[in-house]
């Protein structure tokens, strides 16, 4: 599981803002050409050299085949152009793994910024993909949210929808598996909400987008720690096995989550709290101690003292 980072999640606002305010009344190109690498490929007749429009060494931050990636046939000085400007950005040999979906965007915004038609087919394409992955039902559903997630004068519409395609992309790669209840749940729309205004965020108070951001993974993350929860005590041992299962597929990703949330704001007690609850649940006594002591102090750093009794408990509890 990939931990993506800080500037992945942020830095990304400003570039998008600005881009599509300003670049759309530069020159077109012929969009007719752009296709997906492998139907460019079969049709032949490409006097030249074809360029996946997002290089193929990051299918996997997308989980596609590069065969599907958009692609344009270019003439060899063309390609070696393009190809150059992605190194400069992303050079060879890096961990692609650790690399967002926003860092992407952020990146062929920039090299293609004078060909506003490649930046929409390239969005279409990511906007597809996400469809495929969640299925189209829920997508929809989750599309027309954006009206209420963001003020109607705060931000261009076409940001808002990329806004919500980047955290659903980032919910799927931390949650593979998830339905329309988990989506309904009132912490997960708690989070898109704080993931919308930490992208508004962004571009004025960066200290601040980055706690709202922080808050976001920590409500998706108590969202799947609840659905973990309903696992903890088997009924019956008939379903002994298939209530382990589900308790460690759950909080598999509640913890990398919560850690997601700990990586942007390390001074939550909140989080250490229920980080320290979930590994308590899956048997991981020591892991739990410590970021049970981790919360105390971080409660009592706030002025909070009426949880340390109770947290001190646990911790007695479990040695």
């Amino acid at each position: 599981m990939r931990l993506k980072t800080l500037v992945a999640s942020i830095v990304g606002s400003i570039l998008l803002l600005n881009f599509f305010l300003l670049s759309f009344a530069n020159a077109q190109i012929d969009c007719a050409k752009i296709k997906n690498y492998k139907d460019l490929r079969k049709q032949g007749g490409c006097d030249g050299e074809i360029h996946h429009l997002i290089e193929k060494r990051f299918a996997d931050i997308f989980g596609v085949d590069p065969d599907i990636i958009p692609s344009i046939c270019l003439t060899k000085e063309e390609h070696r152009s393009y190809t150059n400007k992605w190194r400069e950005y992303i050079p060879y040999g890096k961990e692609y793994n650790n690399l967002s979906i926003q860092t992407i965007i952020k990146v062929f915004t920039e090299i293609y910024n004078d060909n506003p038609c490649i930046i929409k087919k390239l969005l279409k394409f990511l906007e597809k993909n996400l469809e495929k992955k969640i299925g189209s039902k829920l997508y929809k559903k989750l599309i027309q949210r954006i009206p209420k997630l963001f003020p109607q004068n705060a931000i261009e519409p076409i940001i808002r929808r990329i806004y919500i395609i980047v955290f659903w992309y980032e919910v799927y790669s931390f949650f593979p598996q998830f339905d329309e209840n988990f989506c309904s749940d009132a912490n997960v729309i708690k989070a898109e909400e704080l993931f919308a205004e930490s992208q508004i965020l962004a571009q004025d108070n960066k200290q601040e987008a980055i706690k709202k951001l922080s808050g976001s993974y920590f409500f998706i993350g108590y969202a799947v720690y609840k659905k973990m929860e309903t696992y903890i005590s088997s009924p019956s041992k008939e379903v002994v096995n298939v209530f382990t299962e589900k308790k460690e597929f759950y909080s598999k990703w509640a913890i990398e989550l919560f850690k997601k949330s700990l990586e942007l704001d390390s001074n939550n007690p909140y989080t250490y709290l229920y980080l320290g609850n979930t590994y308590s649940a899956i048997g991981s006594k020591n892991d739990a101690v410590v970021n049970y002591q981790k919360s105390i102090h971080y409660f009592k750093q706030q002025g909070d003292t009426k949880f340390s009794e109770p947290i001190e408990k646990m911790i007695i509890n479990l040695k």
